[in-house]
């Protein structure tokens, strides 16, 4: 491919990112206003409750890690040695409340005591979401509107062997995840996940928030139940699955061999490429562009 027909595609990628973006824009102003005296109340609690801090870095010999119940400040990458490498700094109170354990061969590291913020996303009447109460976030466009907990009180840095598999569930924060080799699996319930390569990987957002991959090389399967957004760069993948329920935005560059979506809700989707002729199950208000940017 030529150095104009590359520069080419990126602009159109990046035209319908931001056309994808700004879709549905004319809802939900006046609930994201009210979120702001959410937001400021919870950075005041954040410096009201600051205290001791401390920090303990451990190292384990497991063949996959396993992340549970986590709201923390997370950074993954990947390394040609053979410990798993983890490092918690944060608050006295975060880092004492984290517990990792070894066992069949597999590292867990949780928060037992985390309670998650939840995210209730009721599609209502072209895209309009409610909330219900109690302890929840209203989620529009994948912004959350309203937060009913201070920022993350704890950072967590693992460094994993290149072939260590990692899970990752029930994530509330942003991560910040480099080059994975082996077949990973991440839940994000809110927040921001970066990620700059991925192998074969099942990744599920539950609530709202978002997934970016710089490049998928593996079969993908993607899921959105709430309101989010997943964003595939680039990349070589022999399938992909996407399962959607409430309002969801999803662009996959690169190259797909087969597609299978099954829509509900509000979707918009949009696919570089697919060799086979995709399997589409589509119902409520949903947009698929294949090939076309």
């Amino acid at each position: 491919m030529t150095t104009a027909a590359c520069t080419d595609s990126t602009r159109r990628f990046a035209k319908r990112k931001r056309t994808m973006t700004h879709r549905n824009t004319w809802i939900g102003t006046f609930l994201i206003s009210l979120g702001l005296l959410g937001l400021v109340t919870a950075k005041a609690h954040e410096q009201q409750s600051a205290g001791p801090t401390a920090a303990i870095e451990k190292s384990f010999t497991v063949a996959a890690v396993s992340l549970r119940n986590l709201d923390a400040a997370l950074r993954i990458d990947t390394y040609d040695g053979t410990l798993v490498l983890v490092k918690a700094m944060g608050s006295q109170r975060a880092v004492d409340g984290l517990r990792m354990t070894a066992s069949r061969s597999t590292l867990e590291i949780t928060q037992p005591e985390n309670n998650h913020v939840t995210a209730n996303a009721v599609h209502v009447e072209r895209n309009v979401v409610i909330n219900r109460g109690g302890n929840s976030t209203v989620i529009i466009g994948g912004t959350p509107a309203a937060a009913s907990h201070p920022a993350a009180a704890l950072r967590l840095q693992i460094m994993l062997p290149r072939r260590i598999p990692v899970t990752v569930s029930a994530y509330t924060g942003r991560a910040e995840v480099g080059r994975l080799f082996a077949p990973a699996e991440f839940e994000l319930l809110s927040g921001h996940v970066s990620i700059a390569r991925t192998a074969a990987a099942r990744l599920a957002i539950t609530g709202g928030g978002e997934i970016e991959i710089g490049r998928a090389d593996g079969a993908l399967d993607l899921a959105i139940a709430g309101s989010g957004e997943i964003t595939v760069r680039d990349g070589t993948m022999p399938s992909l699955t996407l399962e959607t329920t409430g309002t969801s935005t999803v662009a996959v560059g690169g190259h797909v061999g087969a597609a299978t979506l099954s829509l509900n809700g509000v979707s918009d989707v949009s696919i570089a490429h697919v060799d086979q002729e995709p399997a589409v199950d589509a119902n409520g208000v949903t947009t698929v562009d294949i090939g076309n940017w």
